[in-house]
């Protein structure tokens, strides 16, 4: 464990508090601190055993400023060397927090507004928002994920053609309907990766240089981030940095860091003590040297939603300029998460305490609950609460909030259909409270403050909106969703109508297995041949595509193309099928089934055809 002293400049009589307070614990003993540091270590240890995961480098801002940093576990697991607290590691999507803070530069040094329409800035890039004349997009709405844009297409974050130096309009080039906004902009949030990749073309605009060696030396020299940067490192080839820790997947195999199209919102490298810094300035007045660096008034509005419908309807906080506001533990914080091949991590802020962590795991385990890792340090750091609970009123009658709820905005085109199928939560409400029940997850119970507001349990402040549009539209909202009531019926038609697909090309591959074994001239002759081989060939590519690296899962490869083909041959066969069986008469048992089969299978395909899905290409 390394124990590192930082002094933060202010009067004559707060600098001498601080020596006495550590005259004082020195000439105490030396084992005080230590103490409280070695179960810190031990703790993360076990947790780091406990849950399977290979490393972790972490740093703590005290109440005072004092700066902790420590680690535990592999830098490589393949090698074995230990992981120092100095390493470099990469944070995802914690990127975003610190580029939005140097856009928050340029508008404390009047460059640009956040209340800018983005189209100032990059007029060539093509933005369909059929809201434009009421609601542009803003800079502000790109800071706050409030654009109505998608989060991300495959090929922006899983794909091998791309060099660390691509422009970052590639981004945005191979599908016009790319940035296509979904919703009126800056009413909902909307988590969006696409959004950041466009604030770092706006830096690149104003700047006239890359993006990246503008923040490194505008933005982390000044802060004193000496061992962090934008630009592109890795563990192997021409940009390799010896100090950055190797990342894991779930079979604690180390691998390398790549390059992305989208990175902006999700490169960049860093030591715990530099996010230490980072969250010492965020935490502070904005200013460096007692010179002002970013406004007071923009880093008190960080994790506070402006304009939205959320917030003009009582939920106070969300996620605003960089940050998320967090009501977990009994506290209400600021924070970002972070995820990147290889790599999770978390940054925590206090601000009523001026307390701050950061944590990175060098493996991204699908299994393994990092919550756990927060919860001790917190628990270590033991902020003071300052939230009064709230008065519980009673839920009256809430029927008509009853049923289920989708995704607003999709996350991922042209995967919003399986947002329908797996993304929905279903409400249910009592007497006494609202249960909430997100698919796959667990159940949610809330409580009601006001006449649309509620509070889930173990929350200091509430965190649920349940609200009707001008169009009449229910709508459940909290800080980091916004989902759409639909009918019973419509979900119930979606779920049949996929099973019943399922059942259908179940069938077709069944009979046509038996019928190969038994003659092959037969089949050949049958209606469903074509749809059968359609089948077969998709079956085929998934093989192809599990055995590639999934890191190729955005690009054209065989298995992807071929799943193209196989995607086309099949609703073509079975329209085929369709007018052939009808054309040759339904007059035996067998064709009767045959007929049925053809007629579940197609339905379903031609819904995936209305839903865009296909003919199914994954680098679009």
């Amino acid at each position: 464990m390394i124990k590192i002293n930082f002094i933060k400049r202010t009067n004559i009589i707060r600098y001498f508090v601080f020596f006495l307070v550590l005259f004082y614990l020195s000439s105490r003993s030396t084992t005080v601190v230590a103490q409280l540091d070695s179960a810190l270590h031990e703790k993360m240890q076990s947790l780091l055993l406990n849950e399977g995961l290979t490393g972790a480098v972490w740093s703590i801002v005290d109440s005072l400023g004092i700066i902790e940093v420590g680690a535990t576990g592999v830098y490589n697991n393949k090698t074995g060397r230990l992981l120092r607290p100095t390493d470099k590691v990469n944070v995802g999507s914690i990127t975003k927090s610190i580029l939005a803070t140097g856009i928050l530069r340029l508008a404390t040094e009047g460059k640009l507004n956040l209340n800018d329409p983005v189209k100032k800035y990059i007029p060539a890039i093509k933005i369909i928002n059929q809201w434009e004349m009421s609601h542009p997009i803003t800079i502000r709405h790109l800071l706050d994920h409030t654009s109505g844009l998608t989060d991300l297409r495959l090929w922006h974050f899983f794909s091998e053609n791309i060099t660390e130096d691509v422009l970052l309009e590639s981004a945005f080039v191979n599908n016009s309907e790319i940035l296509k906004v979904h919703a009126p902009p800056g009413l909902y949030f909307s988590y969006s990766n696409m959004g950041y990749a466009l604030l770092g073309m706006v830096i690149e605009s104003i700047t006239k240089e890359r993006y990246e060696k503008f923040l490194d030396n505008y933005l982390l020299k000044p802060l004193g981030m000496k061992n962090s940067s934008f630009e592109f490192a890795s563990q192997v080839g021409s940009q390799i940095d010896n100090t950055l820790a190797w990342g894991h997947l779930d079979n604690k195999l180390p691998v390398a860091a790549m390059p992305v199209y989208l990175r902006p919102a999700a490169q960049f490298t860093t030591t715990a003590y530099d996010m230490a810094l980072f969250t010492k300035f965020i935490l502070g007045d904005g200013f460096i040297n007692s010179e002002k660096f970013i406004e007071t008034s923009l880093l008190r509005q960080i994790g506070i939603p402006d304009k939205t419908v959320a917030k003009q309807n009582g939920l106070k906080y969300g996620y605003a300029l960089g940050f998320r506001t967090r009501d977990r533990y009994g506290y209400v914080s600021i924070i970002h998460a972070g995820n990147i091949l290889g790599f999770t991590s978390m940054l925590y802020c206090f601000p009523d305490t001026k307390q701050a962590f950061f944590i990175a795991h060098n493996m991204d385990s699908e299994t393994a609950n990092y919550e756990r890792f927060y919860e001790a340090i917190i628990k270590h750091i033991k902020p003071i609460k300052k939230n009064k609970p709230l008065e519980i009123i009673s839920s009256g009658n809430l029927s008509l909030w009853d049923g289920f709820y989708i995704p607003l905005i999709p996350a991922v085109e042209p995967l919003a259909y399986f947002d329908l199928i797996s993304g929905f939560s279903k409400v249910t409400c009592t007497d006494k409270h609202v249960v909430l029940n997100p698919f796959q997850k667990a159940e949610i119970k809330l409580k009601r403050v006001s006449k649309n507001l509620f509070i889930a349990d173990g929350r200091e402040e509430p965190s649920h909106l349940f609200y009707q549009d001008s169009l009449g539209n229910r709508l459940m909202i909290d800080a980091i969703s916004a989902k759409k009531k639909v009918s019973n019926f419509y979900m119930y038609y979606n779920w049949i109508s996929l099973i019943a697909g399922l059942v259908g090309l179940f069938y077709i591959l069944l009979y046509g297995c038996i019928a190969l074994t038994k003659n092959k001239i037969t089949l050949i002759t049958k209606p469903i041949f074509i749809s059968f081989s359609g089948i077969v060939l998709i079956i085929i590519s998934i093989l192809f595509l599990v055995t590639q690296s999934f890191l190729r899962l955005g690009d054209i490869t065989f298995g992807s193309a071929l799943l193209f083909i196989a995607t086309c041959i099949l609703p073509v066969g079975l329209i085929f099928a369709f007018f052939q069986c009808l054309k040759r008469g339904l007059k035996r048992r067998q064709e009767i089934y045959h007929f049925a089969a053809i007629v579940c299978a197609l339905q379903w395909m031609l819904i995936l055809i209305s839903w865009g899905l296909l003919p199914f290409r994954l680098w679009i």
